[in-house]
């Protein structure tokens, strides 16, 4: 894969170990090369690397690499980004990166240097910090005074505010005092933070961010016809946070969708499928509604 400013780029196995390579067609003596230290996504839509660099024992300076992998095309291609600046092996981690992929990091502020990371999401992004729960749990406190957020007995609003504090795409402005950690969830995102986005893509019904998957699904029309029911659509709605998609039946999200799209009258019931060509309302909901209904 190569980058407009005449960089090419290989990934290689080799042993253990993942190495991506840097030549130039053009100098057949220029070899640079760099191994992974950690892999970014969950490899339904693509995998992107990181390298360490410098540090010297106790943590290390992150960067971006230049390839990422794209699962459905099968393909290395140049990292998001990359084919319009190609910074090579030195695209900074910074503390957004880091804290939406992944549990809370030790950091040091103002730099991509990093004294721990975490190997994923942590239970704490959307429950609340335990150390309140552990600390009452040993002084002999009641074991069901959790002191834990549980999302699901939040208003609405809140429960999404959960899920927006990753899921949500565009230039974001903290609080003086707040940063990408510091977001406690049963909080308002609002008051930890406020995100901007251009005008053209207010004025665009079809445009959303990248990763603003909770500004698609309020652009639905389940999400309209919902809200003030006794059951309005939230993320969970559809999602359980706690298990993979890899482990989910095949039909799940189908099954989801009908069972609010069930034919029936009534608060909570919505219309169901008008897909063409099909025997009857019956044989319309055999489909799979996310093949026609979800954007790619």
């Amino acid at each position: 894969v190569c980058s407009a400013d005449g960089y090419c780029y290989q990934a290689i196995v080799r042993g253990d170990s993942l190495v991506q390579r840097e030549t130039r067609p053009d100098d057949p003596a220029y070899v640079r090369e760099h191994v992974v230290s950690h892999v970014v996504g969950s490899g339904h839509a693509t995998r992107s690397y990181l390298m360490e660099a410098g540090g010297g024992g106790e943590g290390a300076y992150l960067t971006e690499m230049p390839l990422t992998w794209y699962v459905e095309r099968a393909v290395w291609d140049l990292s998001p980004g990359y084919d319009q600046v190609n910074e090579r092996f030195d695209r900074p981690i910074n503390l957004d990166c880091m804290t939406c992929h992944n549990a809370r990091p030790g950091h040091e502020p103002s730099t991509n240097f990093y004294t721990d990371v975490p190997l994923g999401i942590s239970c704490e992004r959307c429950h609340g910090p335990a150390s309140a729960h552990v600390e009452s749990f040993l002084a002999g406190g009641d074991p069901d005074d959790t002191r834990i957020v549980n999302p699901a007995t939040l208003s609405p609003d809140l429960q999404l505010d959960v899920c927006q504090q990753c899921h949500l795409t565009g230039e974001t402005v903290y609080t003086p005092g707040d940063d990408a950690t510091t977001y406690r969830p049963g909080r308002p995102l609002a008051a930890h933070r406020s995100i901007f986005v251009t005008q053209s893509s207010l004025d665009d019904p079809e445009a959303f961010g990248i990763a603003s998957h909770a500004e698609r699904m309020m652009k639905s029309a389940c999400f309209d016809q919902t809200q003030g029911t006794a059951s309005p659509m939230t993320c969970t709605t559809c999602h359980d946070p706690h298990t993979p998609v890899a482990e989910l039946d095949a039909d799940h999200f189908a099954t989801t969708c009908r069972s609010c799209h069930d034919g029936e009258s009534g608060e909570g019931h919505l219309e169901t499928c008008s897909r063409p060509g099909t025997a009857g309302l019956a044989d319309a909901m055999t489909g799979d509604c996310v093949s026609c209904h979800m954007r790619r």
